[in-house]
């Protein structure tokens, strides 16, 4: 195992998510043994709204490894990143570049089967290649097309996977052996089928997994019970992971147990809900909502607690919640900052 060459590296903090950010460097301290070198951008913009960022200290970043960490949540943070990205490695010689992105934008355009979508996803991931990038860090991509996308272009790729940190806060809600409730991590759609199975293996318990149909307008829909589809996922789910204990969701199934919802990310709010509120009237004892990435549109709060169907909504960091976004207590918040922190240190020393 390589030894960390600290004072050649130099960590950069992005706008959007500061205190993310700052908790992301006090666990890489804890790691490193040694305060980190940490460099400074000045964010600014003429009076016409044009870019005017500058590093504080560019003379001294030639030949460095830079950490740079940004949550890129919507076009503008992700044109100055790219910007940055470009100017470090291509203006001021930076050496290398691991890009840590808490929320990677474009993350639901990842599918070439749709002809009518541009795939967005592939021309970020080949945007931050040409920018200059190496190395990106992603926590938990909406499917395994990123990392495809990515080693396309070159670039290399490691997710962060949110399942630990959620794990040790829903410990205390799942029945113990012996008895007589039992709890499941439930997939409300075949894309989260992959995360409710990572995080029942963190658990120990099983999986009941439904479909659902998401047509053009972007409405999702219940879909009917498909046989061979249900098989095929079960198949797929048995031969990569090892792992048996799953099955298509019923009422019986549902009745009478403690549910773990897993969700990628919570946009408005409908689908959560509705979901949560069918788990309900089919018999569940509780249902727990996780949630990695809280998108939180507006009007996110009155959909999600209508007829109140969540015991307990946990909700990751990796999107910075405002004070109009908080609840009051009603999201239990949990930090990736830990795990970024130790895969950052596990890349540094594979690329120093």
């Amino acid at each position: 195992m390589k030894k960390i060459q600290w004072e050649d590296i130099i960590f950069f903090k992005g706008l959007d998510n500061p205190n993310l950010a700052n908790e992301l460097m006090t666990k890489l301290k804890e790691y490193a043994g040694v305060h980190p070198l940490v460099g400074h951008i000045n964010y600014h913009r003429f009076t016409d709204g044009e870019l005017d960022d500058v590093f504080a200290d560019y003379e001294n970043i030639e030949g460095k490894t830079v950490v740079f960490f940004e949550c890129l949540k919507d076009e503008q943070t992700m044109l100055r990143f790219l910007q940055l990205c470009w100017a470090m490695k291509k203006q001021y010689k930076v050496k290398y570049i691991v890009a840590v992105i808490s929320f990677f934008h474009y993350r639901r355009q990842d599918r070439p089967e749709k002809k009518q979508e541009i795939h967005r996803n592939l021309w970020l991931a080949e945007m931050l290649k040409v920018n200059g990038v190496d190395y990106v860090i992603v926590a938990t991509p909406h499917s395994d097309r990123m990392q495809k996308n990515c080693e396309n272009v070159n670039l290399q790729f490691r997710s962060v996977d949110s399942s630990e940190a959620f794990a040790s806060v829903l410990r205390p809600v799942i029945p113990e052996n012996g008895d007589s409730e039992r709890a499941v991590v439930y997939s409300p759609d075949e894309g989260s089928v992959s995360r409710a199975v990572t995080l029942a293996i963190f658990l120990g318990i099983g999986v009941l997994f439904n479909l659902k149909d998401r047509p053009p307008n972007n409405e999702t829909t219940m879909a009917l019970a498909d046989e061979k589809k249900i098989a095929e996922i079960i198949e797929r789910v048995e031969k990569e992971y090892g792992f048996s204990d799953i099955q298509y969701a019923t009422e019986n199934l549902i009745r009478g147990v403690h549910i773990i919802m897993a969700e990628d990310e919570l946009d408005t709010g409908g689908t959560l809900n509705k979901q949560g509120v069918m788990l309900n009237e089919s018999g569940a004892v509780a249902v727990h909502a996780v949630i990695t990435h809280p998108v939180c549109s507006d009007g996110w709060k009155r959909k999600v607690f209508y007829k109140d169907p969540f015991a307990k909504i946990i909700m990751m960091d990796t999107i910075f919640r405002s004070a109009e976004q908080r609840t009051g207590g009603r999201v239990h918040d949990v930090s990736v900052a830990g795990l970024l922190a130790s895969t950052i240190f596990r890349v540094l020393q594979k690329v120093m």
